[in-house]
């Protein structure tokens, strides 16, 4: 299992965050096909390795940071979404399928909306919660 796919399982998982968009979670973009609001988008970040001096080369427990983007028509229904993502997310820790997380922890979120009618598109106002998270695992 990669950061990834643990981060899928987690929300995927969840009956908070199934309750509130069902299975609409997507890896870095949204399908053509899926149309309609709510849904979650995640993609990785950044991947740090910690080197030492004393045994020269990485420690073998990378820190990847994630964002979580938690998509609606209301901005309050953005809010409870991500409400439940940081549930889901904040503060786990263990081994799954292989991996061995160390901790994953939330580092900010911001709102954020999108208007669709500058540009001439016929979407509705959709509004975002973005979180940032960092997720540390040891390497197999």
């Amino acid at each position: 299992m990669t950061p990834e796919h643990y981060i899928s399982y987690l929300l995927t998982t969840s009956p908070d965050v199934a309750s509130l968009v069902g299975m609409n979670v997507f890896n870095i973009f949204v399908p053509k096909a899926q149309t309609e609001l709510p849904f979650i988008v995640y993609r990785r970040g950044v991947t740090d390795d910690e080197n030492t001096v004393s045994a020269p080369g990485p420690l073998d427990v990378p820190t990847t940071s994630f964002f979580v983007s938690s998509w609606a028509l209301e901005m309050a229904d953005a809010r409870r979404i991500g409400d439940a993502v940081r549930q889901a997310l904040n503060g786990q820790i263990g081994d799954v399928a292989g991996l061995s997380v160390v901790s994953l922890l939330m580092t900010g979120e911001v709102d954020d909306f999108v208007d669709p009618t500058p540009a001439g598109a016929q979407l509705p106002l959709a509004y975002e919660v973005r979180q940032s998270y960092q997720i540390r695992w040891q390497r197999a």
